[in-house]
């Protein structure tokens, strides 16, 4: 089983031993958290999800689905509803959105004066190529030899 996720809880999952078709589900995230962490279980019965609002759902494949097939019944607590978890709204503040980590800092931290290099020198056009190129919209385009 392969399995892709996006931040906003978008997720999808395909059998590719057997090539069936895909599947798509939408995990219950509270407004303005996203999806961090994701895993399937070794035997595929259990797929779990992080997210930004510290939560983990848990999801099984079928009600009798097992992680470990030796292992005992495992005791699972209460849910707890979060009634307060806020909203961001039009004239909320920004620090009600998720922060995420970033050891090198954030940023805004970056210190303006100091010099940056930023993506690659740009390469050399060989001039035989710029010969035989058509301009259309100020694009060029050159025909494969």
């Amino acid at each position: 089983t392969i399995m892709a996720v996006s931040m906003a809880g978008a997720v999808v999952m395909a059998d590719v031993q057997t090539a069936s078709s895909s599947q798509s589900f939408q995990l219950p995230l509270y407004p303005g958290s996203a999806v961090l962490s994701a895993a399937i279980s070794s035997s595929g019965g259990f797929f779990a999800f992080g997210d930004s609002a510290g939560l983990l759902h848990l999801w099984a494949a079928h009600p009798e689905a097992t992680a470990n097939m030796y292992s005992l019944p495992v005791e699972v607590p209460p849910l707890v509803a979060y009634d307060n978890v806020p909203k961001l709204t039009e004239a909320g503040p920004f620090s009600a959105l998720p922060v995420f980590y970033n050891p090198a800092g954030q940023l805004s931290d970056w210190d303006l004066r100091r010099p940056c290099a930023v993506g690659a020198a740009p390469r050399a056009v060989d001039p035989s190529l710029l010969q035989g190129m058509s301009l259309s919209d100020f694009v060029g385009y050159v025909k494969n030899p």
